[in-house]
């Protein structure tokens, strides 16, 4: 049994909450990155956003390999592969790209 001292989230003493301490060993990002070229989105999903990144950024992936250079604009964290892979899919239809272009408005406002 984990003590309540080690549950408890330190803040100021007005404010301090108890979470239980779970340990998550993978964490699951959708994310979209913006062409710097042309202006084209690109969404994907992986474990290891770092090198993910890294990847496409490098022209590791025939995807964005074009598009280069790539800024992330944007991710997602989920607890499931399930969650991520069906946020993906919506994030790559018509309405999850309304969605990331009214999410991010005052940045595509500021770059268009």
């Amino acid at each position: 049994m984990v003590s309540r001292e080690a549950r408890t989230l330190r803040a100021p003493k007005q404010l301090a909450t108890t979470l239980p301490l779970v340990r998550y060993p993978d964490v699951h990002y959708v994310y979209t990155l913006r062409s710097l070229k042309d202006g084209n989105l690109y969404t994907g999903y992986t474990t290891d956003l770092r090198q993910r990144v890294a990847d496409h950024t490098a022209g590791k992936a025939p995807s964005t390999r074009n598009g280069r250079p790539l800024q992330l604009i944007y991710y997602e964290a989920y607890l499931l592969s399930s969650d991520a892979k069906a946020r993906e899919i919506f994030l790559k239809s018509g309405s999850g790209k309304r969605y990331i272009r009214k999410q991010l408005r005052h940045y595509f406002s500021s770059v268009e």
